[in-house]
């Protein structure tokens, strides 16, 4: 599948108009795509079209208000990555703090507990340890430069998820992380296609038995998906010029 993925990478670079909508409404469609699946891991199940209804400044009676602080602190999230991701920042703890302050919208430090986390059925490392394991974490995969991005994405989420830094917003946090790397990837940002079962299931995989393939193969299909339709539009776009 990544050689698939590889080769629609390749016709979008080769084909992508220039054309400003077009870039907006990739951009656009990225911040759907990534406060959608962050929203999702956290169990909040809401489609698409509410999401981009929430951005446009409208009320719907169904949806909670506190989603709609979640969805904009996203998009703040979402801002500040561009910006970095324009600085060629690499991925850090501070920056990852940052980003995770921005969203919950408190001061947001690393777990002081060690709580059992029932729906992965894990015990994550102890609390004292986390600062020295998300240093080391970040700073191995900083030096890692011969990953492909696909696959940096993949290990950063599985990385950081398996450390819970951040307690309950851990899975957040590492979908954070992901995006960022998939970002400077210049790969458009998917919407998982996992429900937060599933993607409870291929963590479950993952931690039990050290078994990376199913979410891998999770994250390519997602990436593919979009891909599909992103390459789809552009060249649409590329012959009515």
């Amino acid at each position: 599948m990544k050689e698939i993925i590889e080769e629609k990478l390749r016709i979008l670079r080769e084909n992508f108009p220039d054309n400003a909508e077009l870039r907006q409404w990739l951009r656009d469609s990225d911040l759907w795509m990534f406060t959608y699946t962050v929203l999702r891991v956290e169990g909040i199940e809401m489609n698409k079209r509410q999401l981009v209804d929430i951005f446009e400044g409208k009320l719907m009676e169904e949806l909670p208000l506190d989603l709609y602080g979640s969805a904009f602190r996203l998009r703040d999230v979402y801002k500040d990555m561009l910006v970095c991701n324009q600085m060629d920042a690499r991925m850090d703890a501070k920056l990852l703090a940052r980003w995770m302050e921005m969203f919950s919208g408190a001061e947001c430090g690393y777990r002081q507990s060690n709580p059992i986390i029932y729906r992965w059925g894990y015990i994550a490392p102890h609390f004292n340890e986390l600062r020295g394991l998300m240093d080391e974490l970040l700073r191995g995969f900083a030096k890692d430069t011969k990953a492909g991005g696909l696959t940096r994405a993949c290990a950063i989420h599985l990385g950081i998820a398996s450390l819970y830094p951040y307690g309950e917003l851990s899975p957040q946090a590492a979908c954070i992380a992901m995006f960022y790397e998939l970002m400077r990837a210049g790969i458009p940002l998917p919407s998982f296609t996992a429900d937060r079962d599933e993607y409870d299931r291929l963590m479950q995989a993952y931690l039990s038995e050290d078994d990376r393939e199913p979410f891998s193969q999770m994250l390519q299909r997602s990436v593919l998906n979009r891909l599909d339709s992103v390459v789809n539009i552009c060249m649409a776009a590329g012959e009515t010029k």
